[in-house]
């Protein structure tokens, strides 16, 4: 008994340190790799409410009711404007932001300003002629402000990052104007989870140049890191790990005419349609807020599909978790070593298979002690007459909700390690092979 257990917890120990040299291959990654991740997040970490002791996030969504306020959406719900949102309502969210710091305390103003808008080209399809929104938005830009304002950077065209306005490049000198990146990976399940940590564009000067995500720059801004921390991102390989993004869900605090409010599973982070009253908001959630600016309108081809169980958030959703995420663990998410992970495998499939073995001859007992037999034969779904099919049929499902729990914890505990709970799902067929083998013997 003991042999037959020490051999199956040493082919799920031999497993989890294959899992762990190859997890980024694709069918690894596909089937165990992600389809643990996403059920943690959904059954676990989205539901429950958590607070990463920051500031507070504000997104502010240009949604079907903002749009409707501003008579940009026809009878039919579709977009009057074309293809790219005249800047001069983006210029509008940002005065009003800025007329609202104007109201409060100095030690109140919010920190930073982010703007999903790709700026990438003029209004003008021949890229020649900016338009009066473009021009407008230029100029709002140059207004003094004691925030920093965000924009993504999404090709080596830009119409702000490389406009020949003076005033304009003293800003992004000083930084009060930066520029990021925005990248959200998509897996061959058309999935995105995660996040490119920079990318690649040409600067100013025409060399090459990283330009650092979002979610990370506003982390190392917010928490006053040193830059050096960019480095120890990675672009490929432990990525696929790193730089996950845990979403929470919304609940809908207030739905009107006008607006809808939301609150997020994420104390911190709360969102609401681009037209709502920003003064009614209380001025000390406003001490170094940080606030997001994105479409989230039903025309808006701009969402992203986060798991295997079909949730569908916005982009500016997304990049808001990212920073949430990377706040609640401190940096990027760590794998738990592998000396541990192959230890918690071994024994806890060595455990529960000893387990197994001796609740075995209980339940044997107990199943011939019974008289009727309607209960016997229902009993007989559940415990086999024939040992090895009992622990065929569960060995592997008890291994993997106990291994579900430590995982679980092991995310929720100060060092936020991640443990794939599914390795055990991958020994389901050595096993399978072992006890045909078994059998042949006999």
């Amino acid at each position: 008994m003991i042999k037959e257990s020490l051999i199956k917890a040493s082919i799920s120990a031999l497993l989890t340190f294959i899992i762990y040299q190859f997890y980024n291959v694709e069918f690894i990654r596909a089937t165990i790799e992600d389809a643990a991740f996403d059920t943690t997040s959904w059954f676990a970490l989205s539901k429950t409410s958590t607070d990463t002791n920051q500031s507070n996030v504000f997104i502010l969504m240009l949604d079907d009711k903002y749009l409707n306020s501003k008579k940009l959406l026809d009878d039919n719900n579709e977009t009057n404007y074309g293809y790219i949102l005249p800047r001069e309502y983006l210029a509008e969210i940002i005065s009003n932001l800025d007329l609202l710091v104007e109201d409060i305390d100095e030690e109140n103003y919010p920190s930073a300003l982010f703007l999903d808008y790709d700026l990438s080209y003029l209004s003008d399809p021949h890229n020649k002629t900016a338009s009066a929104g473009d021009i407008e938005l230029l100029e709002v830009l140059k207004h003094p402000r004691p925030y920093i304002i965000y924009l993504p950077i999404t090709s080596n065209y830009n119409y702000i990052y490389y406009s020949a306005d003076k005033e304009i490049q003293k800003l992004i000198d000083i930084g009060k104007i930066k520029f990021i990146s925005v990248g959200l990976t998509s897996a061959s399940d058309n999935v995105s989870r995660r996040y490119y940590p920079y990318e690649l564009y040409r600067d100013r000067e025409n060399k090459e140049q990283k330009f650092m995500n979002v979610a990370i720059e506003l982390y190392v801004d917010q928490n006053h890191l040193k830059k050096n921390i960019f480095d120890t991102f990675s672009q490929t390989g432990s990525a696929l790990v790193e730089n996950r993004i845990i979403f929470k869900d919304f609940n809908v605090l207030e739905d009107t005419n006008d607006y809808t409010t939301y609150q997020s599973n994420w104390k911190k982070l709360s969102a609401m349609s681009a037209n709502y009253p920003l003064d009614t908001i209380y001025e000390d959630d406003l001490k170094n807020a940080v606030f997001f600016v994105g479409a989230a309108h039903s025309a808006s081809d701009d969402t992203f599909e986060i798991d295997a169980y079909s949730r569908q958030v916005s982009g500016i959703e997304m990049h808001a978790n990212a920073l949430m995420t990377l706040n609640y663990l401190q940096g990027k998410l760590k794998r738990l070593p592998l000396y541990i992970s192959s230890l918690i495998v071994f024994f806890v499939i060595l455990f529960v298979d000893l387990m197994l073995s001796l609740l075995y001859e209980k339940l044997m007992q107990l199943k011939e002690s019974i008289q009727s037999q309607k209960v016997k034969k229902c009993m007989t779904f559940f415990i086999h007459d024939e040992k090895d099919d009992f622990h065929e049929m569960w060995l592997v499902v008890i291994s993997l909700g106990i291994m579900f729990l430590i995982s679980y914890n092991l995310l929720l505990s100060t060092q936020h390690y991640w443990f794939n709970w599914m390795i055990p799902a991958l020994m389901y067929p050595p096993y399978l092979v072992l006890m045909g083998f078994k059998k042949f013997i006999k």
